[in-house]
């Protein structure tokens, strides 16, 4: 059996580190971090993309996610449960079939959220347990400048629902209830400005186009009224909606969509208009309480 010196045996590791054959633990170790910074990296990216992938789409699964960060289910459910876990989205249904939503810690980071958080708060799960209980989906919207921009809709836990909302969409009034709301009481130095916009804005092709005159005609019988009513043109959906004050202000409109076929008459009209009035009036107490808290 061949013998080697001592001396050269010693050397020998520092040799393979010198030419790159072994690592120092230094080196090791500095890898290492390196590659769960990596790991981390991605692991936020994907996070981030969970986030903008329920922005758009009301409500993902881990199958959505995977096939857009191209992972595994078993990744995008880690990712989702962690997002769900801190707060950041909340879960719909359960089992095979659980879906997640943007929660209200990321819809906060929008704009127009600081004045209606308290609002929004309350009524989310009033909202939500109300479409649970009696299938029509709500929306809340709050007044951004001359527009009502929808922060929750209840859309995932209806049963009947045609179109989609979304949060973040901004609701016209050419083109819905709760746009008509937050138009008719603006205050009047820019109601004139605001209407004459409205009557300009693009609307889809199969939007039926109404004048400022017929803006204004319509606006006063949502002040008189203290409600609006909206039947989109080409659309077997419409819509009712309601408006929420505190301390004397605006804060949100919560309003209820309907099938056409299902309207009725008077009062039909009456009966989900006073529901939509006890809904609004319980979110109203809850937030008034909550504030003197």
């Amino acid at each position: 059996m061949t013998e080697f010196p001592t001396s050269l045996l010693l050397a020998a590791p520092a040799a393979a580190e010198h030419v790159g054959l072994t690592k120092s633990p230094r080196k090791q170790a500095t890898a290492a971090a390196s590659r769960r910074h990596a790991d981390d990296i991605r692991s936020l990216r994907h996070g981030i993309e969970a986030l903008r992938l329920a922005a758009r789409s009301d409500n993902i699964s881990s199958g959505d996610l995977a096939t857009v960060c191209g992972v595994s289910r078993a990744a995008a459910y880690r990712i989702l449960q962690t997002l769900l876990e801190a707060g950041y989205l909340q879960s719909v249904g359960a089992g095979n079939r659980i879906r997640y939503q943007l929660a209200q810690p990321v819809r906060e980071l929008s704009c127009g959220y600081d004045g209606g958080v308290l609002v929004l708060d309350v009524a989310i799960p009033i909202m939500t347990a109300w479409t649970q209980q009696h299938g029509w989906p709500l929306a809340i919207s709050t007044p951004e400048g001359q527009h009502a921009i929808c922060r929750f809709a209840t859309d995932a836990v209806a049963a009947r629902v045609l179109v989609r909302y979304r949060a973040g969409a901004r609701m016209s009034a050419q083109m819905s209830a709760s746009g008509m709301v937050c138009l008719a009481f603006q205050p009047a130095a820019l109601q004139a400005a605001a209407i004459r916009a409205a009557a300009s804005e693009p609307l889809p092709a199969y939007a039926q186009r109404r004048s400022a005159a017929e803006l204004t005609t319509a606006l006063d019988r949502v002040r008189r009224d203290g409600h609006a009513t909206f039947h989109p043109a080409g659309l077997r959906e419409a819509g009712l909606a309601v408006p929420i004050w505190l301390d004397g202000s605006l804060s949100a409109i919560v309003a209820m969509r309907f099938m056409l076929v299902a309207e009725g008459g008077a009062v039909e009209h009456a009966q989900r208009l006073k529901m939509l009035h006890t809904l609004c009036d319980r979110i109203t107490i809850e937030a008034q309480s909550r504030q003197k808290a």
